[in-house]
């Protein structure tokens, strides 16, 4: 079976969460559909390390979700859309 960065790629279209925190009630922030639209896939394979600090480390895509907000997302925050 392929795994979720198999099927994504710039261009698809995918589900994610709009908050990234699993803490957050899904009824509070529903999941929401956009567009890939880059990939930082080298960036987000760094360790923390290279960047000298352990916050605001690189996710894998970008996400302009249809009501226009930019997320950035690793693998296993998005799913393609059915």
């Amino acid at each position: 079976m392929a795994s979720a960065s198999d099927r994504l790629a710039v261009g698809s279209r995918v589900t994610t969460r709009y908050s990234a925190d699993p803490d957050v009630p899904e009824d509070k922030w529903p999941p929401k559909s956009g567009k890939i639209v880059d990939e930082y896939q080298a960036a987000a394979e760094s360790d923390a390390s290279d960047f000298g600090r352990d916050w605001a480390i690189a996710k894998h895509w970008a996400v302009m979700l249809d009501d226009g907000a930019l997320v950035f997302r690793d693998d296993d925050e998005i799913e393609p859309e059915n």
